[in-house]
């Protein structure tokens, strides 16, 4: 089974914000202004508030996993930049963590692009 040693989750928890900006979001909705993320141990919504974009953004995260608030920042644009943790409801620990591995696997299997000799490098 994965968990958290009590020193990560304790420092996840001082630092939301840092956490959702490293975490790797496998699962993306977009509607209109308003984005839903994710992640292994986070869910992230950045929403315009009070509106059917914000509703349907949440929607999809509550179909996710049930969450709990972190944090919430209100941004420059009007938007709200929103944090929860996830309550494994829906999907195991174990699942979580490995959708980000195979997620991360795949980012790195990528084709690389090769320049051939025409172009005069390499």
């Amino acid at each position: 089974m994965v968990s958290l040693s009590d020193r990560e989750s304790s420092r996840l928890t001082s630092f939301p914000i840092l956490e959702s900006v490293v975490e790797t979001y496998t699962r993306h909705i977009k509607i209109g202004d308003s984005e839903g993320y994710v992640g292994a141990e986070v869910m992230l919504a950045i929403t315009r508030p009070f509106t059917p974009a914000e509703d349907a953004v949440f929607l999809w995260l509550l179909i996710q996993d049930k969450a709990h608030l972190l944090d919430m920042v209100p941004l420059a644009d009007g938007r709200d930049y929103i944090i929860l943790r996830r309550e494994y409801e829906t999907q195991s620990m174990e699942a979580a963590f490995a959708e980000r591995r195979r997620f991360r696997d795949a980012m790195t299997r990528l084709p690389k692009q090769h320049v051939s000799q025409e172009c005069g490098i390499g």
